[in-house]
C-alpha cells in the first residue's frame, strides 16, 4: 500500500446564494497569477473553456491533450503518460464507453484559435476528478501558467454545474497547494505476480524511502495562502 498527499477543493461553501467566485477565494498571489495570465491569453483572442459535447469530440480533446502532454514531458526527457500504447489504447475506450454517461469529461481551454490546455476528468458522486492533462507551455513568450489557469476556470465551472467536490488527486504540486483547501491522504493498492520484476520493484522502493524518508500525506484543510 502506497500512502501520498492528494489535494482536494470542498465546492459546497462555494454554491452558498452569496457565495463569492471561486477565484476571489484563492490567495492575494495566486489571484494576481491567473489574472496575469489571462491577460496574455486574451491577447491572442477571446478565452474560453470548451466542454466536449460528444463521444467523437471527447476522442478529438483526448487525442490533443496527449500531443501536448507528451511534447512537455519530451522536451524535459522524459517519456510521457501515453508513451506506453496499452495506456492510451486503454484511455480511448475509456472515453468511448464512459462519456455518454457523464462519468468522463474533457475540457479545452482556448485562446483565440490556440490550444492553451485540455483536461481529462471524471465525475463520481457529485465529485469532479481531475486526471491528467495536456498543456501548451510555449504558448506566449512570459510565465502564463496554463495549469493554473485551465483549473482555475474549470473549477468555477464544476461549481456551476452543481459538483460537490474538485479533487487535484495524489502528488505534490505547488498549483495544487495554491488551489486545494484540504490536503488528504491518498492510498494506492498494487498487486503484483511474484518473481524478478517484483523484487526489483520493492528494492527501489526500500532505497527510495532510505534516502528521501516515508512519504507524510497528513490530512485536513490547508492554511490560507495570504
Amino acid at each position: 500500500v502506497l500512502a501520498e498527499p492528494a489535494y482536494r477543493i470542498d465546492l459546497r461553501p462555494l454554491t452558498a446564494p452569496a457565495a463569492r467566485p471561486y477565484l476571489d477565494t484563492l490567495g492575494a498571489a495566486t489571484r494576481a497569477t491567473v489574472r496575469r495570465s489571462l491577460r496574455l491569453y486574451e491577447a491572442l483572442g477571446p478565452v474560453r473553456l470548451e466542454a466536449a459535447g460528444s463521444v467523437s469530440e471527447a476522442l478529438h480533446f483526448l487525442e490533443r491533450l496527449r500531443h501536448w502532454h507528451q511534447r512537455h514531458w519530451r522536451a524535459r526527457g522524459l517519456p510521457g503518460a501515453f508513451a506506453n500504447p496499452r495506456f492510451d489504447a486503454f484511455h480511448q475506450r475509456l472515453v468511448a464507453r464512459g462519456f455518454d454517461t457523464g462519468a468522463v469529461r474533457l475540457v479545452r481551454l482556448r485562446a483565440g484559435d490556440h490550444d492553451v490546455g485540455l483536461l481529462y476528468a471524471f465525475v463520481h458522486h457529485g465529485q469532479m476528478l481531475a486526471y491528467q492533462s495536456g498543456l501548451r507551455m510555449d504558448l506566449v513568450e512570459r510565465n502564463h501558467h496554463p495549469g493554473l489557469v485551465l483549473h482555475a476556470l474549470v473549477v468555477q465551472q464544476a461549481v456551476d454545474s452543481g459538483l460537490q467536490g474538485y479533487d487535484l488527486m495524489a502528488g505534490e504540486a505547488r498549483y495544487k497547494r495554491q488551489l486545494a483547501s484540504i490536503r488528504y491522504p491518498m492510498l494506492t493498492w498494487s498487486l503484483h505476480r511474484p518473481g524478478p520484476a517484483l523484487w526489483l520493484e520493492e528494492g527501489w522502493r526500500a532505497a527510495k524511502r532510505r534516502v528521501w524518508g516515508p512519504p507524510e500525506p497528513g490530512a485536513g484543510p490547508l492554511e490560507p495562502e495570504p
